[in-house]
């Protein structure tokens, strides 16, 4: 009995113990092993950003994040600017491919000038994030916007707006920008699935724009 007693008490003590252990924890909090892992993964690395061009708002606003990020969590960050040019940003992928950074981040100028080139370079172990534009090559991610979708949303509008009885005509012209590039092929996709499904919606316009405001002025009036 007397040995039954003090187990029970030693049982007590070591519950106890843990609870205050346990209590002391929580009020200095916890350490996530998934963000010490992210971070010290991340430090030292080498990041390389391969925009369309930089001096547009969207990837100076890209670049920005990636500079401020790229000091919080210490790896180095480069920028080959190709300046809209699609010859030099191929010349850059080759580069990169010998130089083997760890990460770069592609923002394609079509779905297929540089497709084998990321294919390679995932080949040579190199992580590649495709940013906002996708080529035709599957990579490591896409971080962007679905344009499927946004093409189906779009032709909906158009729907609503257009169809008999709603609006002043049933006629509806499509001002694309460059007719490869990964927004509007997939855009379009989008569209015509909407469409196909509204055969009283005519389509009697499709122009490329090739971004250009005057072009695409000219082409509406």
């Amino acid at each position: 009995m007397r040995l039954l007693k003090t187990t029970t008490w030693l049982a007590a003590a070591c519950i106890a113990l843990a609870g205050i252990v346990t209590a002391s924890a929580q009020d200095k909090g916890l350490e996530n092993p998934r963000s010490t892992t992210f971070h010290k993964t991340l430090e030292g690395k080498k990041v390389v950003f391969l925009p369309l061009s930089m001096g547009f708002d969207l990837t100076e606003g890209w670049a920005a994040v990636m500079r401020q990020q790229a000091k919080r969590l210490k790896y180095d960050f480069e920028i080959r600017d190709p300046a809209w040019s699609t010859d030099a940003g191929t010349r850059a992928l080759q580069s990169l491919i010998s130089e083997k950074p760890d990460l770069i981040v592609a923002h394609n100028p079509d779905i297929q000038s540089y497709a084998r080139l990321l294919a390679q370079a995932q080949a040579a172990g190199i992580k590649v994030v495709q940013i906002n534009l996708e080529s035709n090559t599957q990579t490591d991610s896409y971080v962007g916007a679905d344009w499927t979708e946004i093409g189906e949303q779009a032709a909906q509008a158009v729907v609503d707006k257009c169809s008999p009885g709603k609006g002043a005509s049933t006629k509806v012209a499509i001002d694309t920008g460059v007719p490869t590039a990964a927004s509007d092929v997939f855009q379009l996709d989008g569209i015509y699935r909407v469409l196909n499904q509204h055969p009283d919606i005519q389509v009697v316009s499709q122009q490329a724009t090739e971004y250009n405001p005057e072009k695409a002025r000219s082409i509406m009036e």
